[in-house]
């Protein structure tokens, strides 16, 4: 029978011992997530043939403004076009 200091600590020792694992298995998931996120955007890059091959070697993180070119992007069309799209009435009748 335990007393009560005992079943204190082993509650104790469960908890610190849970949070530990959550911790490891939160780091590992965290270096998955990162390192399937930079290996597609260097795929990615890789595949396109005007960048060339030395200067992706020697960038720390490729591909990581993408969003960015993007977002810029689709303000550009956006302005250019205008937020009714490309079939506007007086260009399609």
């Amino acid at each position: 029978m335990f007393i009560r200091m005992e079943l204190f600590g082993v509650r104790a020792a469960n908890f610190g011992h849970r949070g530990f694992v959550n911790l490891v298995l939160l780091f590992i998931g965290y270096h998955v997530y990162t390192f399937v996120a930079s290996y597609n955007n260097y795929w990615r890059l890789r595949r396109d043939p005007n960048v060339p091959k030395q200067w992706l070697e020697e960038q720390s993180d490729p591909g990581s403004d993408d969003w960015a070119l993007e977002k810029e992007r689709v303000k550009r069309e956006e302005r250019m076009i205008g937020k009714h799209g490309l079939k506007s009435s007086k260009y399609y009748d």
